[in-house]
């Protein structure tokens, strides 16, 4: 026994030791972008930068080869518990977060408005599992399940330009009904017939832009209230 000890560095030969490993899904694993992501949006013609948050889950799909790669040594020497949320696992979310950049430049370029990414978590998680196969399940033993985003958090320059373009597509999309092109014609005109009549130039060209106004305004007027939607 005591030659045994020798060859096996002073530890029984005989000796044994159990490693419970789970093998169901791990979920709520955080992650977020500690600088900000890249994404052209094709809708607002624009480059903005935006953080990511969100959760993941990851499954083991080989216990040993997760015993031998990812679990560090002292964990097994000193008999203790190894969780994901330990600081040891901030490679892999630092991977996880690499990739996922790599894939918000792939949903740019198919041309995604930035809006529906939140929509896209099945095929987020799809995409972050076969993009990190070789690392994770094929070298680690252990692969991700699903991806689950939050909104994404802008920088200020990013929410102004949403918010100017999203203004601007509500004033068209308002003014492409015949209806609305004449009211809102008749509010233009009726402000300008009456401004005219403060014209700094001269009380003559005070009113000859307001008759000038009053003949444009009489046309449309005239289209306003011939038209049926308005008949109540």
């Amino acid at each position: 026994e005591s030659f045994s000890r020798i060859k096996y560095a002073g530890i029984s030969s005989t000796s044994q030791r159990v490693f419970f490993i789970n093998l169901q899904e791990i979920r709520d694993l955080q992650f977020g972008t500690q600088n900000p992501v890249q994404y052209f949006d094709e809708f607002y013609e624009a480059e903005l930068f935006m953080r990511l948050h969100g959760t993941f889950s990851v499954k083991i799909t080989d216990p040993f080869k997760f015993y031998m790669e990812v679990i560090p040594r002292e964990v097994i020497t000193n008999n203790q518990k190894y969780t994901f949320e330990m600081p040891a696992i901030q490679q892999y979310n630092d991977e996880f977060v690499s990739e996922l950049s790599t894939a918000f430049n792939q949903y740019s370029a198919d041309g995604f408005r930035v809006s529906h990414i939140a929509s896209k978590t099945r095929e987020m998680g799809k995409y972050m599992a076969d993009a990190l196969d070789e690392d994770w399940n094929q070298l680690r033993g252990f692969q991700v399940l699903s991806v689950g985003m939050q909104a994404p958090s802008y920088d200020e320059e990013s929410q102004q330009i949403i918010n100017e373009r999203s203004r601007m597509a509500s004033q068209v999309s308002y003014l492409k009904d015949a209806a609305n092109q004449q009211a809102y014609m008749a509010k233009s005109v009726g402000e300008g017939i009456s401004g005219a009549g403060n014209n700094p130039g001269g009380a003559a060209i005070g009113f000859m832009g307001m008759n000038m106004a009053q003949n444009m305004g009489a046309g449309v007027m005239g289209n306003y209230m011939q038209n049926p939607q308005y008949g109540n």
